[in-house]
């Protein structure tokens, strides 16, 4: 994974780990920074990365998402996005 893949130009940098995922900005799926797409800073280890997914994937998993909740309409690109990060982000 190179590191323009990773980095990415735009989007936040977090200084620590979003803890409220449900805050995270509508648009925070589609930044090229992997760790932003997950709410994590870039000092992030592989057990948070793995975590942060786990919990973005049970809000955004299609079959999961409820659908009077606003970030269900793209459950299915917003899954797909998270899950490219976190597998770019774990590949050893």
């Amino acid at each position: 994974v190179g590191a323009h893949d990773i980095l990415g130009n735009k989007g936040p940098r977090y200084d620590r780990p979003v803890e409220d995922l449900t805050k995270l900005p509508d648009q925070h799926w589609t930044w090229p920074c992997l760790y932003a797409r997950l709410g994590l800073p870039l000092s992030s280890d592989i057990s948070l990365v793995k975590r942060h997914f786990r919990r973005l994937a049970l809000l955004y998993h299609p079959d999961k998402a409820r659908l009077g909740q606003p970030k269900c309409r793209q459950a299915q690109e917003r899954f797909q996005a998270i899950k490219e990060a976190y597998e770019k982000l774990t590949r050893r």
